[in-house]
Order: C-alpha cells, then structure tokens, then sequence
C-alpha cells in the first residue's frame, strides 16, 4: 500500500515529483510534513532513489541529532573536502557566505543534502542558512541543494526556497482513490466494492494507513464495519509503530458511505419506475407530495408517494414489483433519516443492480 499511496495516486505521487525535480533544478527545497506522515520511510526512500539517478551524490543529516553545531558548522566541517576551504573560514565571513563562495572547490555542490527531522529552532536555523546561502551564491556557479524535511509553521515564499507543503498537495479524496484502487481485488459485487472503498476511507479517520489495514479487511468490513474497525485498530499498528484511533462517530461514517454509494442507486430506481409507468399515472391535479405539497411534475413523485397510490388503488404494480418498489422505498426513507442499512439490504441492493 505504500508504494501504491507515494508511487500511483495522483497527488501524493506529484508531491513527491515537485520536491525532486525542484532539487534536480537546483533549487532548495523546505517540504513540510504532519507529524505523523503516512509511510514516512517510504516517502524518504522514494526521493532517495530520485536523487541517486542524478549526477550529485546524497546525504542524510538527522537535524535531530545534529543540533550539537548550526547548519553551516555541519556542512564545513563534516562535508567540505578541500583541506584550504576547511582550514579558512574565519567567523567575519558568516558560513553561508562563506561556502557560498568556495562552491566550486569546497566538494559541497557534489551533494544533494537531504535533512530530516527538522522542526522547532532547528527547523528556523537550516531556513535561515539556506537562505541566506542562496542569496549569497554567484549565479550559474555550482552550487549543493537542500531538501529540509519538517514539521512546523509554513515560512512562506519569500524566502526565495521552495515550497512543498503536504497540505496543500493531500486531501481526504486521495484516500478514496487509494482504497478504491486496493479494493479491486476484493471479491464482491461491484457496488459493494464501491461500498468498501467508500467506507474504508470514512473509516480511516483521515489517515490512508489506518483506510488502507480497512480495505484489506474489505469483506468483513462491508458485513461489519464497527466491529471490523475495532478489530483492526486492536491487531495492527500505523508503519511508525503508532496505534490507530477509533472514531466515536463511527455510525454516522457508515451512514455517509451508504448515502454516496447508494442513494444514487435508489434515485435511479425511481426515475426507471416512473419512466416505466409515466402513462400509468392519475393526473396531476388529483396526486399530492408525501408532506401534503402538490406534484406538478411527474418526476417529481417519490416513492413513498408511488406506495401511496398503489395502496389506494390510484395506480396498480404486479405483485412482484410493488414488493420491490417498497423496499427501495424502505431503504430511501432510513437513508433519509440518518439510519444506516443492514448488511442484508445493502447486498440486495446490489445484487439489482
């Protein structure tokens, strides 16, 4: 799944195409992240595998750890090959300036820099170094480039760095796009895949990791959802060894995955019932709504309006049909009123259609 979250869905994919051909660009990169981000070593992975099929080699810095010297301090003195450059500095110059200048022999400009775990004063120290590296650096001079991985305020463009922020790139509809491309193998009516699809993604409590352990348990899931949540949530455990919350609100999620996947389906229904029996109808002036309105449009008639004239006998449907049209009837009216369906009438439902 997390190859298939960072590799093929739209935006996560893109998100992770924009950090990588910016650095490939030359350009510094400040990518900003959740605390928790979905499959987080997958993520670094897959812009290390970028990095490596460039021409600069790439380096790992922990800014957790490294807090022992600033950003400029690390890069002299740990990264800087050539022995004068190393030797030289003096504290007058300022790092940034300083390497800056001594890009073209200093071994700096091999390198991308990827930093991570960046936030809080460390986050401020590499933004300030890589800005004021940038505006230091001679133009078409070579120069390193600098992804800084963190979690904190977004410090705008100004900067003249890059901007990547995770959330203006990810949203609760690529979750969806994940578990329905994860749900293609679950083997059940294509409607109750839709369902599952639908169902882990509300279920997921915005989080793709917990939606996608959901859509692995996609059968169970369909038949019952809360229990299957609470299974998963007590047996598994998101790829940073964090558990999964469970929702208080699960009954209204399992109602709103219901509404999107099979109201249309119902109002579909009622449109081919109606387009069936258009002429069968009493006229118009003689049919009222269900709350009492008149109908002045024949599409306008609902279902438990078409049961209200069936029962009546203002209009007749064979036996067979008058059954089904109260259940789709039945199923509208708890939809409507905020009442998840069983798993009994959400599988006839699909199984018509």
């Amino acid at each position: 799944m997390d190859n298939l979250w960072w590799g093929s869905v739209p935006d996560p994919s893109e998100m992770i195409r924009q950090i990588t051909e910016a650095m490939q660009n030359g350009n510094h990169v400040v990518c900003l992240i959740p605390e928790q981000l979905e499959w987080h070593e997958t993520f670094r992975s897959m812009i290390a595998a970028e990095c490596r099929d460039s021409i600069k080699t790439l380096k790992i810095i922990d800014a957790q750890k490294r807090q022992d010297k600033l950003p400029g301090e690390l890069l002299l003195t740990e990264y800087v090959t050539h022995p004068t450059v190393a030797e030289g500095y003096r504290r007058s110059f300022g790092y940034a300036r300083y390497l800056a200048e001594n890009d073209a022999v200093s071994g700096l400009s091999d390198h991308y820099f990827f930093v991570q775990n960046a936030s809080g004063d460390s986050m401020k120290e590499w933004i300030r170094f890589m800005t004021d590296y940038q505006k230091a650096h001679k133009p078409d001079q070579p120069a390193c480039v600098i992804l800084l991985e963190c979690t904190g305020k977004n410090p705008g463009s100004g900067n003249g760095l890059q901007i990547v922020d995770y959330q203006n790139h990810i949203k609760d509809f690529d979750i969806l796009i994940l578990c329905m491309m994860a749900s293609s193998g679950l083997e059940v009516r294509s409607l109750l895949r839709n369902y599952a699809a639908g169902l882990a993604a509300e279920l997921g409590s915005h989080d793709p990791e917990f939606a996608a352990e959901l859509i692995r348990h996609g059968t169970d899931l369909i038949r019952d959802p809360e229990q299957t949540v609470r299974d998963v949530a007590e047996s598994s455990f998101r790829s940073n060894g964090a558990g999964f919350p469970v929702s208080s609100q699960m009954a209204e999620k399992i109602w709103r995955a219901q509404v999107k996947t099979f109201f249309p389906v119902i109002e579909e229904y009622r449109l081919q019932l109606i387009r069936k029996y258009e002429k069968e109808f009493p006229v118009l002036e003689t049919i009222t709504g269900t709350f009492g309105q008149d109908i002045e449009d024949v599409w306008d008639i609902d279902l438990g309006t078409l049961k209200y004239l069936c029962d009546t006998k203002k209009m007749y449907l064979p036996g067979p049909e008058y059954q089904e049209m109260c259940f789709y009837r039945d199923c509208r009216n708890a939809l409507a009123h905020t009442n998840p369906l069983p798993y009994v009438s959400l599988d006839q439902l699909a199984a018509k259609n």
